[in-house]
């Protein structure tokens, strides 16, 4: 469960800095992770500039601990950045662009001819390949990195209706 236990927000002018820490705790197999996180923020009338920073950690899917040899797996880690602009050119109408980058470590992966990653899973079943023993053999010793450019423009009409457009490069 995610508790976040620590945020402040501070304002001077134009500029905004926001940070925090989350707390992460699976009960499963006792992991336990602190995320820290910050941002700073540039405003103005019809434009804001975002510059983050986030470790985050995600638990697997609950068939790889089902399959798995070992409970112990431990979260996968993410480092984020991300570079944002957002403009509105007229009200109603906003374009936002991102830019980031991910950095994954502690993947669960197979030792098995590298044919299994856990970032490439979905809700398929394991192979069968993919045993020893009866038991699913994965480690947590993967990698993988990602950088990317997101655009959405968003049109708001009135009684609350609006229109979204979104595209995504990687």
């Amino acid at each position: 469960f995610p508790v976040t236990i620590a945020g402040a927000v501070f304002r001077r002018g134009r500029l905004e800095w926001q940070g925090g820490w989350r707390y992460l705790y699976f009960s499963r197999n006792q992991t336990r992770a602190l995320e820290p996180r910050f941002s700073v923020i540039r405003r103005s009338v019809r434009s804001t500039w975002s510059l983050g920073y986030g470790h985050t950690h995600q638990q697997q899917q609950t068939s790889t601990y089902v399959h798995a040899s070992s409970t112990k797996l431990p979260f996968t880690r993410s480092r984020q950045l991300f570079m944002e602009h957002q403009w509105i050119p007229f009200v109603g109408l906003t374009w936002r662009q991102t830019i980031y980058y991910h950095l994954q470590s502690s993947v669960p992966v197979a030792d098995h001819d590298g044919v299994f990653s856990s970032m490439n899973q979905f809700d398929e079943l394991i192979p069968r390949p993919l045993y020893e023993d009866g038991k699913f053999q994965v480690k947590p010793t993967g990698t993988a990195d990602h950088l990317g450019w997101e655009t959405m423009v968003e049109k708001r009409f009135d009684a609350g209706y609006y229109v979204l457009a979104s595209g995504v490069v990687s």
